[in-house]
């Protein structure tokens, strides 16, 4: 405040102007300060002398108090600089000291924590040996009291022993008269069983035989009668094939040298002897007969199941191609059929055995090599059950279908057709051109035709 006055009273000199410059720019921290004061002083007595040089000596004594006043704020911060380190270093020694009384504070913890520890330790070890104790203590008692019981146990097991010795001793003597009198009952039993078991035997071997003697009957008489209806059928199929070659004969009459052709067919059929298994050759038909007259053919058969019988539950077929006296029995489309006598085709062992040999279980069928003079060019599908074979309807086959080759595939027309089957009467020559492959291919196509027509041929 005494500044701020003697400031005032100078303000009309320059000398005041600097004064009043210096107490609004001095810092409050330096208020204090003597060393500044007395320069303030000193300006103020220069002033009133009036010298002329006031104006010199003030700037010059105002640099050297900006100068002084520098060195005072250095020092100041200096000052100021060691307080905040001696703070500093006095903040980190309390923490330093605080940490230290932190760990001895965690040590100490540490140390109460595992005394408490051993203390339970001691406790649970001190509680475990006294368990141990009571259980040795009360094992001791247990075995005692078992020992004693065990002595009572024997006791009384010996005196129960010595009186069931008594009472055995007493129930021996009564089974052995027991048993005495069950092995004399048995051995009258045993007597008496042997006379029942002796007539009941014969009794039984009677009854055998007569039943195996009933059954040998019965199956005698169920062949007689299976043979019987294939006799009556050969015979209802051989009229037939009569009644067929009078009508041929009186077809042919009138003209000498069909008559003569036909005539030698007919001589040349029955002179076909041996294993009738004709061989897949590439030979196309006789040079001397034309193609729609063929002998060699493959027949691709495509059959209906039948609706009775086994057929009932099983919708398919086990097909052979029979005429009057011959079948044929297919090998597959590689191999040539085999033709057997049609009593042994369709005999007993031949039906619970081979059956339709590669066609067994299948609607389509194919039957390569087949020799239509053999079968005096009458064709009949026969499927082939149990008890009596499904013989469908026989026709006369009096040209082969019209049949070529398209890009791998048998194409035929002049189908023929019934209403259970349907039938292609491919030349064996375009068989095996075609291959195993393109007939097979064909069944499964299901014999599709070009045209409506049917072969030439006669039903019978």
């Amino acid at each position: 405040m005494r500044d701020k006055a003697f400031a005032m009273r100078l303000s009309g000199t320059a000398a005041g102007a600097i004064m009043l410059i210096l107490a609004a720019g001095w810092p409050v921290e330096a208020a204090g300060d003597t060393a500044a004061h007395d320069l303030a002083e000193k300006f103020a007595q220069e002033a009133a002398k009036g010298d002329a040089q006031a104006p010199r000596r003030v700037e010059n004594e105002k640099r050297k108090a900006d100068e002084h006043l520098r060195k005072a704020k250095e020092d100041w911060r200096k000052v100021e600089e060691a307080e905040m380190l001696a703070r500093a270093r006095a903040e980190a020694e309390q923490r330093r000291v605080e940490m230290l009384q932190a760990r001895e504070e965690a040590e100490r913890t540490d140390q109460q924590r595992k005394a408490e520890e051993e203390r339970r330790l001691a406790e649970i070890r001190k509680a475990e040996e006294e368990a141990r104790a009571a259980e040795a203590l009360r094992q001791a008692e247990t075995l005692q009291r078992a020992q004693e019981e065990r002595g009572l146990a024997e006791a009384e097991a010996r005196r129960k022993a010595e009186q069931e010795a008594r009472v055995a001793e007493e129930l021996r003597q009564a089974e052995a008269a027991r048993r005495a009198d069950e092995m004399r009952l048995q051995a009258e039993a045993q007597h008496k069983a042997e006379a029942e078991r002796l007539a009941a035997g014969q009794r039984a071997e009677e009854i055998a035989r007569a039943t195996q003697a009933r059954r040998t009957a019965e199956e005698h008489e169920q062949r007689a009668r299976l043979e019987a209806e294939r006799e009556a059928e050969a015979q209802r199929l051989a009229e037939r094939l009569q009644s067929a070659r009078q009508a041929r004969a009186v077809r042919t009459a009138g003209g000498g040298s069909a008559a003569n052709a036909e005539g030698t067919a007919e001589q040349g059929s029955p002179t076909v002897t041996g294993s009738a298994r004709h061989q897949l050759t590439s030979e196309g038909p006789p040079r001397d007969e034309p193609e729609e007259f063929a002998r060699h053919v493959t027949v691709l058969l495509l059959m209906q199941p039948g609706d009775r019988g086994i057929r009932r539950n099983n919708k398919s077929a086990d097909p052979v191609l029979c005429s009057y006296h011959d079948c044929y029995v297919s090998n597959g489309p590689d191999h040539a059929a085999s033709l057997l006598p049609a009593r042994k085709a369709l005999g007993f062992l031949r039906t619970w055995g081979r059956r339709a040999g590669a066609c067994n279980n299948s609607l389509g069928c194919v039957f390569r090599g087949v020799d239509l003079a053999r079968l005096d060019r009458l064709v009949m599908p026969v499927d082939m059950r149990v008890v009596r074979h499904d013989r469908r309807e026989m026709r006369e086959i009096m040209a082969t279908s019209k049949c070529h080759l398209e890009r791998g595939r048998l194409a035929c027309t002049d189908t023929i057709h019934s209403d259970d089957y349907m039938m292609w009467i491919v030349p064996e020559s375009l068989a095996v051109k075609a291959g195993a492959d393109a007939l097979e291919r064909a069944l499964a196509d299901g014999l599709p035709t070009g045209q409506t027509a049917l072969a030439p041929s006669r039903t019978f």
